[in-house]
């Protein structure tokens, strides 16, 4: 197409470009100028909902066909007039990915009391629109949010189900939700965020282990107090791992696959490396012996 894949003029409105449904979204792509433009003040409430929009010359969504319109100050509730009222889009802050889910969080400011629908795509390293805003290449999911008096509102979103892989962008967009399944306005895409990849995290005892004097403690699946290592983000393979202990030594329960990169085993510190598997087998029968005449609290820091 050599010009824009969708164009909305005229003072069209309450349209809706796609849909919430499965299987209700476009493919916008390979056209010249932008995928989806929308021009003139009165042309608004037009929702742009669950498309797929990449490959395109200008941008993505592009609201009064002037470039990226840039977001007015919260202070303002987003009142400035143009085509889909130049609806604010959200600002993300982080995107942390463990390849079969993302957990994001951001912020949008604009109307007061009011609830948006934010929608939120993948674009893989190298698909994404030169301006750093967007475009919306793999729709992935969506939320609502509603906005407090002052326009404001935050998101945190536990992670959710999306395959996205380290260093792809996430964009988003916001689209008033006006209840009863009816949308108004669509934002611009986003400025993009790169998807970070979840580091490894370490699982130990709820309890406090106490220790009796001159009597070793065992960390293990078998006694229900095991100390675990897990890395979302690898395919077992290598981690680096140290164990510091207060008032005992530690001793692993086997030394297969694993190299100690400085101190010992059976000390105070140790740092390992090895494959996720290996050092989980190390530590399932972890002894902590506690120094002569000690009895207390087993004092044992895993860091991965």
């Amino acid at each position: 197409n050599l010009i824009h894949g969708i164009y909305v003029l005229n003072g069209a409105h309450n349209n809706t470009i796609g849909g919430t449904s499965a299987g209700t979204g476009n493919s916008i792509k390979f056209n010249t100028q932008a995928g989806i433009a929308i021009s003139g003040s009165t042309t608004v409430n037009n929702a742009i909902l669950g498309n797929a929009i990449t490959e395109n010359g200008g941008l993505g969504i592009d609201l009064n066909l002037d470039g990226i319109t840039t977001n007015d100050l919260p202070a303002n509730l987003d009142a400035d007039a143009g085509a889909n009222n130049l609806q604010n889009f959200p600002v993300l802050y982080t995107a942390v990915t463990t390849n079969n889910t993302i957990a994001i969080r951001g912020a949008i400011d604009s109307t007061a009391n009011t609830t948006f629908r934010l929608e939120f795509f993948n674009n893989p390293l190298g698909t994404e629109d030169p301006t750093g805003h967007g475009e919306g290449r793999i729709f992935l999911f969506a939320v609502d949010v509603t906005t407090n008096a002052s326009g404001h509102a935050d998101f945190d979103l536990a992670p959710m189900s999306a395959i996205v892989a380290a260093n792809n962008r996430i964009s988003s967009t916001a689209t008033v939700n006006l209840g009863g399944g009816n949308y108004g306005s669509t934002s611009e895409f986003s400025m993009n965020l790169p998807a970070v990849a979840a580091g490894p995290s370490n699982t130990a005892p709820s309890t406090t282990q106490i220790v009796n004097e001159d009597t070793a403690l065992v960390f293990s699946s078998a006694n229900g107090n095991a100390i675990t290592v897990t890395d979302s983000m690898s395919n077992d393979t290598r981690l680096e791992v140290t164990l510091t202990s207060i008032n005992g030594i530690l001793t692993l329960a086997s030394m297969t696959g694993i190299t100690v990169l400085s101190g010992a085993n059976g000390s105070t510190n140790m740092v390992l490396v090895g494959t996720e598997s290996a050092i989980n087998n190390a530590l399932n029968g972890l002894i902590y012996m506690p120094s002569a005449n000690y009895h207390g609290a087993a004092n044992v820091q895993v860091t991965s």
